[in-house]
């Protein structure tokens, strides 16, 4: 079973803006500090750019959230999806995970992790829309 099956067009093109939202909300914020680092960067400049974009991915309104809150607020309540699935996993595990207590390789493999959940959320989200544009015809 897919994460779309039995959706009419009206119900996919409402998980579409959801999905966007996700990708914007989540993917992107969870992921934006570390982009500005370039290459090499050295182990506190990216323990600090993890930091800003794991604990503080939302900061609208005053109100700091971190990554997993982001996705506990804004995940589809169907999980049935290998790319949500593999979201839903990686952020279990980085809620799991002191950056205070990793090396530098440590530090680039949870922003490896990061990057896979950007990634998952893209694709989805292009499923999502390439399932709507199906239905349009």
């Amino acid at each position: 079973m897919s994460l779309f099956d039995g959706l009419d067009a009206e119900a996919l093109e409402d998980l579409s803006y959801e999905l966007a939202d996700l990708k914007h909300d989540l993917g992107k914020y969870m992921t934006l500090e570390v982009r500005f680092l370039g290459e090499g960067p050295d182990t506190e400049a990216l323990r600090a750019a993890l930091r800003a974009d794991l604990l503080e991915t939302d900061k609208r309104a005053g109100a700091v959230q971190p990554a997993w809150a982001v996705w506990a607020r804004l995940k589809p309540s169907r999980l049935d999806d290998p790319d949500l699935a593999e979201v839903d996993a990686a952020i279990a595990a980085l809620r799991d995970t002191a950056l205070d207590g990793l090396d530098h390789a440590g530090l680039q493999a949870v922003a490896g992790q990061a990057r896979a959940v950007q990634a998952a959320l893209k694709r989805v989200h292009a499923r999502c829309l390439a399932a709507l544009d199906e239905g349009d015809d």
